[in-house]
């Protein structure tokens, strides 16, 4: 499959692993964690075949090539059904009613229906997870965002990554080595159970609710 992509005319192929998610009656199941290594070991091996490079956990692409993702960006905002918003001080997803969203257009009203306010330390948190999932992290990029140097507000957390072997030092900051990509695989599974299914499968059966407790 990855190889008619590319034979098509495609520069860039994220490979995402299945999810099992509790709302949706899916027949197949997820690979096992051997499955997964030897699936992420073949991935490595084609991807220097078609002269790309990983530029992702799942993603490779032509080399020189601009890459795109949507959630590695610092700030977005999202419009339609279900589509989320990330600015500095917050994360908002809209009402997942098609009816209710249009409605709320119509009326010149904003169809939000949950707000996520951030403090400064989870704010940073959001974007340390989705850096490492591109696989580098850069010093600059924290500070442009922040106004303040990556090892001030992560010391521990990059000192224990280095000495686990998840991550190692570069110029530009840190960069996470092949241990560090699966296992980051690993925590990105569970904060999809914990946090993503559990919020969707609400989000989906009701149109405006006062609260999620994800714990």
């Amino acid at each position: 499959m990855i190889f008619t992509a590319f034979n098509s005319g495609a520069t860039q192929v994220s490979t995402y692993p299945f999810i099992d998610f509790s709302y949706a009656n899916n027949q197949s199941k997820p690979l096992g964690k051997k499955h997964k290594k030897e699936l992420f070991k073949y991935l490595e091996t084609i991807s220097k075949e078609l002269q790309c490079t990983r530029t992702a956990v799942w993603t490779f692409g032509k080399k020189d090539i601009p890459k795109y993702s949507s959630i590695t960006r610092d700030n977005f905002i999202g419009f339609g059904s279900s589509a989320t918003t990330i600015l500095r001080d917050f994360f908002k997803i809209n009402t997942f009613s098609v009816t209710e969203y249009i409605r709320c257009i119509n009326n010149n009203k904003i169809p939000t229906s949950l707000t996520l306010n951030f403090t400064k330390r989870t704010r940073a948190l959001y974007w340390l997870f989705w850096n490492c999932y591109t696989l580098k992290i850069h010093n600059g990029h924290f500070k442009r965002l922040f106004n303040t140097e990556l090892e001030h507000t992560f010391k521990l957390e990059l000192w224990l990554g280095i000495l686990l072997g998840l991550i190692s030092k570069t110029k530009e900051g840190y960069e996470l080595t092949k241990k560090g990509a699966y296992t980051y695989h690993l925590v990105e599974q569970a904060y999809t159970h914990h946090y993503i299914d559990k919020t969707w499968r609400i989000l989906k059966q009701e149109a405006w609710p006062d609260e999620i407790k994800l714990y």
